[in-house]
């Protein structure tokens, strides 16, 4: 699972010095569309002040913090994710990346000289036990803010918004895109325009003409992100085949499918499947000699799969919305060396649901950076948001706006390719990505 992606024009604060604990907001010059569901998120977190309520003003007379969850050494959050129940065996690794990436902080000095301390509490994926749980961090545990990996952040997501209860997380659900105190660096489910990055990556790789091809069991996130393909590719002149194919999941006819596909004239096929059954249509393609230059998928990268069906998927590409590992970067290098030391349980650390965690813990502390010594809840909504070159360290393929970019497809992408033998991945360097930036796939919003 590759995790993807309204305006939000931010308030204005004057850089003169009147607020000096936050950084200036830039102003909103052009004029830009806001959905309902952001402005409904914007009235639930109160993101624009009435007054300056910085983080030096938020401290007793004796200099003692006021925000919930400060002391005078430590910062302490709440963990949400399902360690039980279907999903704990698929998301359990994330609080691994969570636990790491704040150990590694710890180890670091802390921020802003604290120390991160955190409770956990298991949501089992069900929205009423969100609801609890988050609840019971907030009001028993006073943590100050939340990092949630689940697909039940619904349950507690309007309680957190009306208490202006920062969170950052993996965004499985659409409230991730309604509400400005959730913070994602990418979003599964989006509202308003796609981006043409796609498109510059096909045509990159010489396709002229796309096969779209959905399962008979077609979920809502994978829906989204063809249609966003779909119009990619479009604005990067690519033919679209007018015929949707279905992949039949329970009697699946793979040669009959991979005929109608070939007599299409497609040398492009967009294929919001499994990976698993990606490998049997691309089988079929080669059995009919199809003559297909791209099959880009959002799913794929996994080394477990190569062992499986490697060589059936020898040439898919697959999107990224981060850096894999094969980039071996310092922050790659790096991240290995925190999950090793920190999280041992975790025998295969190269997982995505862990290192995307990483990330998502990363975006919460770097909240924690610029927001001050002391800041509110609000302070750090307000100042996270207002971060405009987000980049974890390296270990995103392109500066993340997260004023701009709140409840949006990501402009950004690296893309991979399944080698030939079928046992590796390689990742495919950009032809216009600015010197020693070869991962970066950027495009503009459509």
């Amino acid at each position: 699972m590759s995790l993807h992606p309204h305006w939000l024009s931010g308030s204005y604060w004057s850089s003169r010095g009147d607020c000096p604990s936050r950084p200036a907001r830039r102003r909103s010059g052009a004029r830009r569309r806001r959905s309902t569901a952001l402005a409904a998120g914007l009235a639930a977190v109160s993101l624009v002040a009435a007054g300056c309520t910085g983080g030096s003003e938020n401290a007793a007379a004796g200099g003692e913090c006021q925000t919930p969850g400060f002391s005078a050494d430590q910062v302490k959050l709440g963990i949400v994710y399902p360690d039980s129940g279907t999903l704990g065996p698929i998301l359990g690794p994330a609080r691994s990346g969570m636990a790491a990436r704040i150990q590694e902080a710890n180890d670091a000095g802390g921020i802003h000289g604290r120390r991160i301390v955190y409770e956990w509490r298991d949501d089992a994926g069900d929205r009423g036990r969100n609801l609890q749980a988050v609840r019971d961090l907030v009001e028993n545990e006073n943590v100050f803010g939340l990092l949630e990996a689940s697909t039940a952040a619904s349950g507690g997501a309007d309680y957190l918004a009306q208490n202006q209860v920062p969170v950052a997380g993996l965004p499985a659900e659409s409230a991730w895109t309604k509400y400005a105190n959730m913070f994602a660096y990418s979003y599964l489910f989006t509202e308003g325009s796609s981006v043409d990055t796609f498109g510059q990556y096909v045509v990159a790789q010489g396709g002229r003409k796309a096969a779209f091809l959905n399962s008979d069991l077609q979920q809502a996130i994978t829906t989204d992100i063809g249609h966003k393909i779909e119009a990619s590719l479009a604005a990067a002149g690519v033919e679209i085949v007018p015929e949707k194919f279905v992949y039949n999941q329970t009697v699946p006819d793979v040669r009959r499918l991979a005929t109608r596909i070939k007599d299409s004239g497609a040398d492009v096929v967009v294929a919001t499947l499994s990976a698993a059954s990606v490998a049997e249509v691309m089988e079929g393609l080669r059995a009919v000699q199809a003559n297909i230059k791209v099959v880009l998928s959002p799913n794929g990268y996994d080394r477990s799969l190569l062992g499986q069906v490697g060589p059936k998927l020898a040439g898919l590409s697959v999107f990224l919305n981060y850096v894999p590992f094969e980039a071996n970067t310092e922050a790659h290098r790096r991240y290995l060396d925190s999950m090793a030391r920190y999280a041992p349980e975790l025998v295969a650390a190269d997982q995505e649901i862990a290192f995307v965690a990483y990330i998502a813990t990363d975006l919460f502390l770097h909240g924690l950076e610029v927001a001050g010594p002391c800041p509110t809840r609000q302070d750090f909504i307000q100042s996270l948001r207002a971060v405009t070159d987000y980049n974890a360290d390296g270990l995103l393929p392109g500066p993340v706006n997260l004023t701009e970019s709140f409840g949006q497809i990501s402009t950004c992408y690296t893309f991979i390719k399944i080698n030939a033998a079928g046992d590796g991945f390689e990742i495919v360097p950009s032809p216009n990505a600015p010197d020693g930036q070869g991962t970066q796939w950027c495009g503009r919003r459509i």
